[in-house]
């Protein structure tokens, strides 16, 4: 018996042939189906990222609109005080209690629309808003005591009127226009305009 070894060279490339072709459609066909389930991956993953662009969008409109408006509160406050100063320094009585009825507003508008919004601020801002709302409340109460009321003094409040005056002065002047800067610098980093 004679093989014929040119047949079966021919059958061996024969075979091999169609195999590498049938290889290659099959390789090509699943590779069409992965490119298929990637596109379908990257829609999906591309919906998702602008929904969260859309919301995170939102959220950031949101919390600038409330640092603006916390933010004029602060500047009306600011000048209350300024003018506050000088109604004291000046002894203008009368100018003295028209401002402060305004920053009892002014100071009551602030904590209240903090208080509402307190959710876009972290604890270290939040911290900020409540030593104002003290602060402000230690100008406040004073000059009710010492010059809104003055004729129902307490013996212990005629004792204290020389030190709470002084305090209320180093409030005026120190501690709420440093705590309006340091509130500056939060609403300048939440919005960007300033590196953290």
């Amino acid at each position: 018996m004679d093989i014929d070894w040119s047949n079966i060279l021919a059958g061996f490339l024969g075979g091999a042939g169609v195999g590498s072709i049938v290889t290659h459609y099959a390789k090509k066909r699943i590779e069409k189906l992965l490119n298929e389930q990637l596109a379908d991956y990257n829609s999906e993953l591309r919906k998702l990222n602008d929904n969260y662009q859309i919301v995170f969008s939102k959220l950031h409109a949101d919390r600038t609109e409330t640092i603006k408006n916390l933010y004029n509160i602060l500047c009306e406050i600011d000048q209350d005080i300024r003018s506050l100063k000088w109604a004291e320094e000046s002894g203008d009585i009368e100018c003295l209690k028209v401002v402060e009825r305004k920053l009892v507003t002014n100071s009551l508008e602030f904590y209240n629309n903090y208080q509402r919004n307190r959710i876009y601020f972290s604890e270290d801002t939040c911290k900020l808003f409540e030593l104002m709302h003290v602060k402000l409340a230690d100008v406040n109460v004073p000059i009710n005591v010492y010059y809104t009321y003055r004729g129902n003094l307490s013996v212990e409040d005629q004792e204290k009127e020389t030190e709470r005056k002084e305090k209320m002065k180093k409030y005026m002047k120190e501690d709420i226009p440093k705590l309006k800067e340091e509130i500056e610098k939060e609403f300048k980093k939440i919005l960007g305009v300033v590196e953290k």
